[in-house]
């Protein structure tokens, strides 16, 4: 992957982290009977895609 800028990665990290949790605490047994394993790759893949493109969300794909 090619770096171009790294302005919003974190906050992209973050933002996906947090929607699989949001998304978990609707499921049965909640953040204990969460897919951590799902909820971190998801989160690294929108901070991956951030800084492929210049500008903190140019990078970041829409909600499916």
């Amino acid at each position: 992957m090619d770096v171009v800028d790294t302005t919003g990665a974190g906050d992209a990290f973050c933002a996906g982290m947090l929607a699989g949790m949001a998304r978990a605490l609707g499921e049965p047994g909640g953040l204990d009977g969460a897919n951590w394993t799902a909820i971190l790759q998801k989160a690294v893949t929108l901070g991956s895609a951030a800084v492929t493109r210049l500008g903190a969300t140019a990078g970041v794909p829409g909600r499916p």
